[in-house]
């Protein structure tokens, strides 16, 4: 445990455990508030609505923007919509709390905190409360009643949106909020200053030193903390949607002062984007998510050889998250018999074939197989064809790969703890959990805390 952060999440059964640590905080007293002064750094949706909404309870905010205006943040190119666990029902709130937080969990491939999605999911109804306050125009049904669509990886309809321009809407939305806070002197707007560097006192942000864009003076600022809403890192890529203004550099600040970055890698990338149409566009244009849920599928209007198999893989990918899984089999087929020689088609296929409603073990093992001749010491491959066989009974197999992925990357942990569930599998729980335990100190990527319970 020496080697892992403590990241303070709350005691406890993860239900309940936030409200729990909410009721034991002390309250701040309204004439206490106003002698607290909090510096904000960034002014998109996050940035603004943080100092609306703690202006509004009484602190003294500072606002500073790289901008002219918070209405330049990158907020404004989000489109699709917002997803929330919100009920007309208080019985069926907790139904549908527990589901966002089991989507999110699940589509996060089990990587994700389960404290923090916990408490994602029980605030994301008071934020569609929030941003109606400040006057966001969701749709609406005909009985006035908020409406909803449903986006992937979303089981049930819990999106909230306005049109096709939902993260514009946001962002003007706390903009408004802003700007009247700003209005009411409770709020200091700062503008066109770029932060240099953190002000840290006894391990603690208490300032920023920001330079002057239009006259390039340095300036001090300080405070009694320092929240940081300074737009995401996707610009590292080389494709991205977001403006070439998020570039940041304030996170990069941060880490460079001790802050933990972790789960660099956790970023998103849009599926859907129209490519830049000429030297002028700098970056990719966002499409909304909407575009590829409800039944669309996307595919060229003229198909020439060249393209053939892409089509047909596409096509049976689309087929596969539409729950058409032998329709996607004949599809990822059809591409492979136009282009052996692609490793994605073996890959997409094998998994396919692994699945419940197909359940071809052996044509799943066959295709990992061949993927692993045409990419030789691919570990990841490796472990996924270890296991199919653990799947198919045969554990022989599934541990002469895992020796061959372990000589390619000795220092691998989630190697160390597929072994291991390998073991408790074949029904040696002690032994098996020997290697859980030490896939954990390893950091493995892989590893579960749910399994650990078991060896518990």
């Amino acid at each position: 445990m020496d080697n892992f952060i403590n990241p303070n999440l709350p005691t406890g059964e993860v239900e309940g455990a936030w409200q729990k640590t909410v009721q034991d905080l002390s309250n701040i007293t309204t004439e206490k508030k106003n002698k607290f002064e909090i510096i904000i750094v960034g002014c998109g949706l996050s940035g603004s609505s943080a100092a609306a909404t703690l202006a509004e309870e009484g602190f003294k905010i500072k606002l500073i923007t790289y901008h002219d205006s918070p209405r330049r943040a990158h907020s404004v190119s989000a489109q699709g919509g917002i997803n929330a666990a919100r009920s007309l029902s208080d019985e069926k709130n907790k139904v549908v709390i527990d589901q966002l937080f089991k989507d999110t969990v699940l589509g996060g491939d089990f990587r994700a905190r389960e404290a923090s999605c916990q408490r994602l999911s029980e605030l994301s109804s008071s934020i569609i409360d929030q941003c109606v306050s400040q006057g966001v125009p969701f749709a609406r049904e005909y009985d006035g009643t908020l409406a909803t669509r449903r986006f992937g990886g979303a089981v049930v309809s819990r999106t909230f949106y306005a049109r096709g321009q939902t993260g514009q809407q946001l962002l003007y939305g706390a903009y408004q909020a802003l700007s009247r806070q700003v209005n009411l002197g409770k709020i200091e707007l700062i503008t066109k200053r770029d932060v240099l560097d953190l002000v840290i006192v006894n391990n603690i942000a208490r300032g920023v030193i920001a330079r002057n864009l239009i006259n390039g003076n340095l300036e001090t600022h300080k405070a009694h903390c320092v929240v940081l809403a300074t737009g995401g890192y996707s610009n590292v890529y080389y494709l991205s949607t977001n403006s070439l203004k998020s570039n940041a550099t304030a996170i990069w600040r941060a880490h460079k002062r001790g802050a933990n970055f972790a789960n660099p890698s956790f970023t998103q990338i849009h599926p859907t984007c129209i490519p830049p149409g000429g030297i002028y566009q700098s970056k990719l244009t966002l499409m909304s998510e909407s575009l590829r849920n409800d039944g669309r599928i996307w595919l060229p209007k003229k198909i020439n050889s060249k393209d053939k198999s892409n089509y047909y893989f596409m096509q049976g990918y689309e087929k596969k998250i539409m729950g058409d899984f032998n329709g996607a089999l004949a599809d990822y087929s059809r591409a492979i018999s136009i282009n052996p020689n692609d490793p994605d088609y073996y890959y997409f296929r094998g998994w396919l074939r692994a699945k419940p409603e197909i359940r071809d073990l052996p044509g799943a093992a066959a295709d990992l197989e061949m993927l692993n001749r045409l990419e030789p010491n691919n570990v990841q491959n490796l472990l996924d064809l270890s296991t199919i066989y653990s799947r198919a009974l045969f554990p022989f197999e599934a541990y002469k790969l895992l020796d061959m992925a372990q000589r390619i990357e000795p220092d691998n942990g989630n190697i160390v703890w597929w072994r291991g569930i390998f073991i408790i599998k074949s029904g040696k729980l002690p032994v098996g959990c020997r290697f859980v335990r030490e896939a954990r100190r390893m950091k493995a990527s892989d590893y579960n805390s749910t399994m650990l319970k078991a060896c518990n």
